[in-house]
């Protein structure tokens, strides 16, 4: 069994290393669907913490606001 390498375009579009479509790909019949399946699973974590991430720092900067006005009216 040999790796494919599958790359975006930053437009949506998946390639492999040879600039092919990655619909056009022939895969091999013995395709585990588990490993997609943990792929995407990572994928839609990481996505996730991404936005946690942005909450948290939207946060952070509301209480920062805050605390500079408090310490204004000092």
């Amino acid at each position: 069994m040999s790796a494919i390498f599958l790359y975006e375009d930053g437009q949506g579009e998946i390639y492999d290393q040879s600039g092919n479509d990655a619909m056009d790909l022939e895969l091999e019949e013995d395709v585990n669907s588990f490993h997609l399946e943990t792929l995407i699973n990572v994928r839609r974590y990481c996505e996730s913490q991404g936005q946690e991430e942005e909450s948290l720092m939207k946060d952070l900067v509301t209480r920062m606001e805050n605390v500079a006005n408090l310490a204004e009216k000092i």
